[in-house]
């Protein structure tokens, strides 16, 4: 049985037939009942699952950090599933059946924000990466006080470290600290621009992974 508080379709929920109904960000749907499971296994399918599990693996640690970072274009979507779509789109690398994901084409953060401009890292301590930039704050929509967002993914054990709300886009750098159990692991860095409402973001940029973090 359905209810229905608003009228033909607004407020609508539940069962008709073999129709489910209901509302996700305020938007009334139906949907078909599964007549059951079929799973046949085909090469499309199997290539579709892969790419779903190298970046929902990826993903994954960092789901808190991209509810802000991809905020501007989840429209009538999950920051989650906008961020899902667009790097199984475009992050998957190589040739069935060895697929796997390209980190250097990753987005952690996607919007039309003025991105950093000359970024670059060092290490300044066993555990401390430190990230510089230019202060651009006069070119396109970038303005000083610019939240810098910074990623710190870990391959080896997928895990991550991350910031939102820390240095603006006038300080000019940034440190981030990383766990000492991470020493020995491959690690890739990441860093964007957001407004302090998170509104608007800028697209991510790869800085690399830290090599020397390896000896």
């Amino acid at each position: 049985m359905a209810r229905t508080n608003k009228g033909l379709l607004g407020g609508l929920s539940g069962r008709i037939s073999n129709l489910v109904a209901g509302s996700w960000k305020g938007i009334s749907y139906f949907r078909s009942r599964p007549s059951g499971f079929h799973d046949p296994k085909t090469k499309a399918q199997i290539q579709q699952r892969t790419r779903f599990k190298l970046v929902l693996d990826f993903i994954r640690p960092v789901k808190e950090f991209i509810k802000l970072s991809f905020r501007q274009y989840a429209i009538n979507m999950t920051e989650y599933n906008k961020a899902m779509s667009w790097n199984m789109k475009n992050a998957i690398a190589g040739a069935p059946p060895d697929l796997h994901l390209d980190y250097s084409a990753v987005l952690l953060s996607h919007g039309d924000l003025t991105p950093p401009q000359n970024a670059h890292y060092t290490l300044t301590s066993p555990t401390v990466v430190s990230v510089q930039w230019d202060d651009n704050s006069d070119q396109g929509s970038a303005k000083p006080t610019d939240y810098a967002l910074l990623v710190a993914y870990n391959e080896d054990k997928q895990h991550s470290v991350w910031i939102a709300n820390g240095p603006k886009r006038k300080d000019k750098a940034a440190l981030l600290q990383l766990p000492s159990d991470y020493k020995g692991d491959t690690i890739h860095v990441y860093f964007a621009f957001a407004r302090h409402d998170y509104s608007i973001s800028s697209d991510s940029i790869y800085l690399g992974d830290l090599p020397s973090f390896k000896e």
